[in-house]
């Protein structure tokens, strides 16, 4: 299993690979304390913006709904909506997503 800080720079690698090929990053387990939920992300840079889809689900493989994904230092985001779906468009082509739920530790991802 790769660790977070690989995931992290795999995702930098397909986010900022200058073409506008769709890449996938699925980040398996994301765990820490008692709290454990899963980020699957696709992302696709066209016209000089990006544009990340994807899911977040429950360490039992369930949809969270009304998770909150925000660009850090930034009031720009995006809440999952049912089958914890997410779409989130920028003109920044890097970053930090941060996603925080109720009864979950903050996870972020940098693309």
């Amino acid at each position: 299993m790769r660790s977070i800080k690989e995931w992290y720079c795999l995702l930098h690698l397909i986010c900022n690979n200058g073409n506008n090929n769709t890449g996938t990053i699925i980040i398996d387990k994301v765990t820490e304390k008692n709290s454990e939920f899963a980020i699957e992300v696709s992302s696709q840079k066209h016209d000089g913006k990006m544009k990340l889809t994807g899911t977040v689900k429950d360490n039992n493989g369930n949809p969270i709904v009304g998770m909150n994904i925000v660009l850090r230092g930034t009031t720009s985001g995006t809440v999952s909506t049912l089958g914890g779906k997410f779409v989130f468009e920028s003109d920044v082509n890097n970053g930090e997503l941060v996603f925080s739920f109720v009864g979950y530790n903050a996870k972020s991802i940098s693309f």
